[in-house]
């Protein structure tokens, strides 16, 4: 029998810096959460969610380039997370772990991009691959979107002014506040305030949001 979680999964409290990649788990059993950090903290840093609630509040918070899923969350299927998962980051990889696997459930995975799906139980080294091919082919992707992603010519058709494109530029292309405030000789609060402007005119919250906004205005233009 699992044992489902009863405390909240997320607190008030700040995460801590870390260069770790991150990696989400949505599972309601608390065994495999500390399976998962038994065996992947020290190399990632692993969060975890119990339900649609949670996942939302920590993709709303921060970028997961992988995800682990179970379908059987408190009864309901994690299948219907999906489509919340995709419309805030089409580019992650999501990896169904399931002991209810089925063969309808497997083709509706396949069916909405899901990138790996492995029945419980599963040879731990299929996990560990999956996990790190998931984190390869993110990087990649997101690298080529990039790339194609912006040019500051498109930003100024966003309503931006120069400096505030060329900030949205480099933010676009991966870089931290630090990293931009020393590449344009400004200091890093001068940038956090630029990023505040630029969220209130595109009405965004988030990096993630940016990038989504130049890809449907290239998609106008193009």
């Amino acid at each position: 029998m699992t044992t489902k979680l009863k405390r909240p999964i997320l607190t008030a409290q700040p995460m801590l810096p870390t260069t770790k990649k991150r990696f989400l788990v949505i599972d309601d059993d608390e065994h495999v959460h500390r399976f998962f950090e038994l065996c992947f903290s020290e190399e990632y840093d692993v969060r975890f969610a119990a339900s649609m609630e949670e996942t939302l509040l920590q993709v709303e918070r921060d970028e997961f380039p992988v995800v682990t899923l179970d379908l059987n969350l408190n009864g309901e299927s994690g299948l219907e997370i999906l489509p919340a998962l995709h419309e805030r980051n089409r580019s992650q990889k999501i990896i169904i772990l399931t002991g209810y696997g089925t063969k309808v459930s497997a083709i509706s995975a396949i069916n909405q991009d899901v990138f790996r799906y492995l029945e419980k139980p599963f040879a731990i080294g299929e996990l560990i691959d999956a996990i790190r091919e998931g984190f390869s082919r993110y990087s990649e992707e997101r690298s080529r979107e990039r790339e194609k992603a912006c040019s500051k010519t498109d930003l100024l058709l966003l309503g931006l002014n120069r400096k505030e494109a060329e900030i949205a530029h480099w933010v676009v292309q991966g870089e931290k506040n630090q990293e931009i405030a020393t590449r344009l000789s400004l200091s890093k609060r001068n940038v956090e305030k630029y990023l505040e402007k630029i969220f209130s005119k595109l009405k965004i919250r988030s990096r993630m949001k940016l990038e989504k906004r130049l890809r449907e205005l290239r998609g106008l233009i193009e």
